[in-house]
């Protein structure tokens, strides 16, 4: 499997993608966590694809994805997400699939997990995530 979800008590989740992923992988990740149990009072998710070799990925997928993503902002909207990756190709992916969600969810770019997580806890402790962006060296996609 290219990815592996882990919860981090008592309300965050760390997806890490390896390998070649696939559409297929990328839905199943996000209808793993979306549809877990401890999805109702998660507060964080962190996807990281610092082993990602390649991504395999459509428009119809970005579509499913961003319906997915916006049932899951209505149903918890307490949530940021932090994508680490260093890859083009993955900062080239999120733009496309922000551009089709409607959701709200804040969600940020890194190339290192180190600064997603001071990047959350910032946000979760009541800071903004514009400010918490450009202070810890977040890159647009």
């Amino acid at each position: 499997m290219p990815y592996a979800l882990t919860w981090e008590p008592p309300n965050g989740a760390c997806r890490t993608f390896t390998g070649l992923v696939t559409s297929r992988d990328l839905i199943d990740a996000l209808v793993e966590l979306t549809s877990a149990r401890q999805f109702d009072d998660l507060r964080y998710s962190i996807s990281i694809f610092a082993g990602v070799t390649g991504l395999e990925t459509d428009r119809s997928t970005l579509e499913d994805m961003a319906a997915i993503d916006y049932g899951a902002y209505a149903w918890n909207a307490r949530f940021v997400s932090a994508i680490v990756a260093e890859q083009k190709l993955v900062a080239q992916l999120l733009s496309r699939f922000e551009g089709l969600t409607v959701s709200r969810i804040p969600r940020q770019l890194f190339t290192n997990e180190a600064d997603a997580r001071a990047w959350i806890a910032s946000v979760l402790s009541g800071g903004q995530p514009a400010i918490a962006q450009a202070a810890r060296g977040a890159v647009a996609p």
